[in-house]
């Protein structure tokens, strides 16, 4: 008796086993064909996507008195140049519904800027891609394959910039999905200058000593499976306490960038390029470590001019925007304006 009800026991785990693994796998030919239908919508229909923005017609921006100081330079023009990247997955197509707004956004804010996107082969059928090329984006297909767009991008971008220096005076290197514009940044960079974010602004998410890069999980396994392995460079980071460089978005002068590009490229490691993050790395070590001193690199930490993840006020009855100061932004890094109070709970100007 014991001994067939070990039989009918074996036959039932078989029989569930095989269930399981054709419930699985019907699952997952639902989601592939719910992606691809995603994926071939139509372009209307994309462009009026589920997220929204207040358009920026309907936001009332404060860049009178002082808050308009900032305002001191030569407003765009041809001699501009932006550098985007993007690879098509799962998690960038999510956030990619927010393109139609971040192209809005530079078209009528940076409108005479050429723009230079990076992708991945794979990625140049997608429909932010086509959307893009629809509003004069120049679309450069990869030539480095098994690398991160993330990180091949300042490869790319040397290439480009290196070819094209004499055409160009100032730059604009951001990530694609979670940069917005608000009015003429390049009306605030100064000749001879490059910015770039520390994020969470003067001081860490771990207070005023730091540690944000030792500390922070997502951070810290890039570091780990990128630089973790150099006690020199360890040893160094505990001692200096550093806070992390942002590398989504870099601004200002053409010939500073592209000297900075060369410092990347001449330190960039090809056998750890397909790992995510480590372009991020790479800066904070290349800094930190002396490389960058002839860089003449300024740091924006949350400044009216540019901020990574903004505490906004957006007063819905009257459409006003603006920083706890009263001044409205120029350029926002990961926080989206949407219909609310506030956007994210970090630190404000």
């Amino acid at each position: 008796m014991l001994k067939k009800f070990y039989i009918y026991y074996k036959i039932y785990i078989c029989f569930f086993m095989i269930y399981l693994a054709l419930y699985l796998k019907r699952n997952h030919n639902n989601n592939k064909k719910l992606f691809r239908v995603n994926e071939k919508a139509n372009l209307s229909h994309y462009e009026k996507s589920i997220i929204k923005y207040p358009k920026l017609n309907e936001i009332k921006l404060n860049y009178y008195g002082k808050c308009g100081e900032i305002f001191k330079y030569k407003e765009n023009n041809k001699r501009d140049l932006v550098f985007f990247s993007y690879k098509f997955t799962k998690y960038y197509f999510r956030r990619s519904f927010f393109i139609y707004n971040i192209i809005d956004s530079f078209k009528k804010n940076i409108p005479n800027a050429k723009i230079v996107c990076f992708v991945q082969d794979d990625s140049s059928n997608s429909l932010v891609v086509k959307l893009l090329k629809k509003n004069n984006v120049l679309i450069i297909k990869e030539k480095i394959l098994n690398m991160e767009i993330a990180n091949s991008r300042f490869l790319y971008e040397y290439e480009y910039l290196k070819k094209n220096i004499n055409f160009f005076d100032r730059i604009i290197h951001a990530d694609l999905t979670d940069i917005f514009f608000f009015s003429d940044v390049f009306k605030t960079l100064k000749p001879n200058e490059l910015i770039i974010n520390k994020e969470c602004g003067k001081y860490s998410v771990f207070g005023k000593n730091g540690n944000y890069i030792l500390k922070h999980p997502v951070v810290l396994k890039w570091f780990k499976r990128t630089f973790g392995e150099n006690k020199i460079i360890v040893k160094e980071f505990k001692r200096i306490n550093p806070m992390l460089i942002n590398s989504g978005l870099i601004m200002g002068d053409s010939k500073e960038y592209l000297k900075f590009l060369k410092v990347m490229k001449d330190n960039f490691n090809h056998k750890k390029a397909s790992i995510f993050g480590y372009e991020q790395m790479l800066i904070n070590v290349l800094y930190y470590t002396g490389h960058l001193n002839k860089v003449n690199m300024k740091f924006d930490l949350c400044t009216q001019r540019s901020c990574f993840r903004p505490i906004l006020i957006f007063d819905e009855i009257n459409k006003n925007l603006y920083f706890k100061n009263g001044c409205s932004p120029v350029v926002i890094h990961k926080s989206y304006p949407r219909k609310s109070s506030k956007f994210h709970k970090t630190r404000n100007l």
